[in-house]
């Protein structure tokens, strides 16, 4: 399947999930806070008194991950990417925490996709494929 085939059942999925459910960012958030139990204390002071506003940015991250990975894969690498040691060892951020929301995001959408919707679904597991794949160069430093 060519990846603007893809791209467009990845667009069919998110518009099938942004109508069932209400609030997109609620199981997300939940399925990563059960990942990563610590990821909600970093929200609340990272968040510097507006918490939402930062949990609304990384929604809107993880869902430009999911609609660019099949036309700029490099770009959702870079994005998945522990810029500096920075985050990590000043503002206690783990390198995990960056994919964490794609792949909690990746999870609820593809959850919403109809059984026998087979392309779909091949769209999804070709995403969480490479995204896998992107992460774990990501944490090993390997190239492509």
């Amino acid at each position: 399947m060519a990846d603007a085939e893809k791209l467009r059942l990845i667009e069919q999925s998110l518009f099938r999930a942004t109508e069932q459910i209400e609030d997109f960012t609620a199981p997300v958030m939940a399925r990563l806070d059960a990942r990563y139990p610590a990821v909600a204390a970093s929200f609340e002071h990272h968040g510097l008194g507006k918490p939402d506003k930062l949990r609304a940015e990384m929604m809107d991250n993880l869902i430009y991950c999911m609609m660019t990975w099949f036309e700029r894969p490099d770009e959702v690498r870079i994005l998945l990417s522990a810029p500096s040691p920075l985050p990590h060892e000043t503002l206690h951020v783990q390198a995990a925490w960056y994919a964490g929301p794609l792949q909690a995001g990746i999870h609820v959408t593809a959850e919403t996709v109809p059984a026998d919707a087979t392309d779909e679904h091949a769209a999804w597991d070709a995403m969480r494929d490479g995204i896998r794949l992107a992460i774990e160069e990501a944490r090993f430093g390997l190239t492509g």
